[in-house]
């Protein structure tokens, strides 16, 4: 067999004319959950793994029969040379979590695992989403759907929304649900994040986008993130972690910046009603919060038991107390769909690969 392959793939690697029963060894002793078939070359014919030695037992097949027989003779591969990002987006579009990675010729040159690249520098790994909210603005649409369950293109938001935390490393995620929470858990029963957990967690009253955080107050031991449910962005979620636990901040607040043109000439009025200058359509500038935070786990203590609270009313408590609240400006693509407009914005721009 070619011996240029790295000795952690070759380990996984099968000739052929092996049996099933081989291929279930090295899967049972690796742990890596896939075998490759290659040839003596190196080329590789094909995979093996869990779900097509089971499948064909349940066909009838016994172990002793050729890996041939059961292999995925057209298995999805990177590329030698692909970037990184690049290769995530591949995996993240056929959900694998292994690929096989080889070169012009098609002979195997590595194996590329999506939890080594997404984790080893991720400095959170658990995030909440709030997904309880009626979303009274957007009836009817909502009338027989959660808000978080709308499609922007082809999939619901918050299955967006779960998406981009699996790639960006987290390992649980809270689902914080209310209305029609059976959907949302039932929606998420058919898909399959092998590196995440889900955890769901319906409030049997609303506590406000902060107040259900006390329900986590035994799973957050560590820096987490949390996020409504109504939005897009394409921010970076580790480096908004990586700010807030560099900074030592309890809190971190994600922000952009909303510029207000003035449609009129502003006035400015002195004593006895002196007009002192004016300003055409001048343009204000607005620092806005826009539903994204690092926490730190000593911000549950401020939250009280059984009683509603808002991120707002967090923010205010913690300043209150004299605690650091950090802000983190956010320059990149953003979209809450909680208006009409909003939405149909949102969809416009997924479909327009502005997204």
């Amino acid at each position: 067999m070619e011996t240029n392959i790295p000795a952690r793939v070759r380990e996984l690697c099968l000739r052929p004319e092996a049996r099933v029963y081989d291929a279930l060894k090295i899967l049972d002793n690796t742990h890596r959950e896939i075998v490759l078939v290659v040839s003596d070359e190196g080329q590789l014919l094909g995979t093996v793994t869990d779900g097509d030695i089971r499948r064909a037992m349940l066909d009838g097949l016994s172990t002793d029969i050729g890996v041939i027989d059961v292999m995925n003779k057209g298995p999805v591969v990177a590329r030698h040379g692909m970037s990184e990002r690049g290769i995530s987006q591949l995996m993240k579009r056929h959900r694998v979590m292994q690929m096989p990675l080889v070169n012009g010729a098609g002979r195997v040159v590595d194996l590329v695992l999506f939890s080594e690249m997404i984790q080893e520098d991720t400095p959170a790994k658990k995030a909440v989403i709030m997904a309880g909210g009626q979303g009274s603005r957007l009836r009817p649409l909502t009338s027989d759907l959660p808000k978080p369950l709308l499609p922007v293109g082809d999939k619901p938001i918050l299955e967006i929304i779960v998406e981009q935390l699996v790639d960006c490393g987290m390992v649980d995620i809270y689902l914080m649900t209310h209305y029609k929470a059976e959907m949302i858990e039932d929606h998420f029963s058919r898909l399959h994040y092998p590196s995440c957990d889900l955890h769901f967690i319906a409030e049997s009253e609303p506590m406000g986008t902060a107040g259900g955080l006390r329900l986590l107050l035994d799973c957050l031991d560590g820096p987490f993130l949390v996020m409504n449910a109504d939005i897009i962005s394409r921010m970076s979620f580790k480096d908004m972690l990586r700010c807030h636990i560099d900074a030592g901040a309890a809190m971190t607040v994600a922000t952009k910046i909303q510029d207000l043109e003035i449609p009129y000439g502003v006035i400015e009025v002195g004593e006895g009603g002196r007009i002192e200058s004016v300003t055409e359509k001048p343009i204000m500038h607005f620092t806005f919060n826009i539903g994204v935070y690092g926490m730190s786990p000593s911000v549950l203590d401020s939250i009280p038991d059984d009683e509603v609270m808002d991120m707002p009313g967090l923010i205010r408590e913690l300043i209150a107390r004299g605690e650091f609240v950090n802000e983190y400006a956010v320059s990149d693509y953003w979209i809450d769909i909680g208006r009409m407009a909003d939405y149909e914005r949102a969809c416009e721009d997924i479909v327009a690969k502005r997204l």
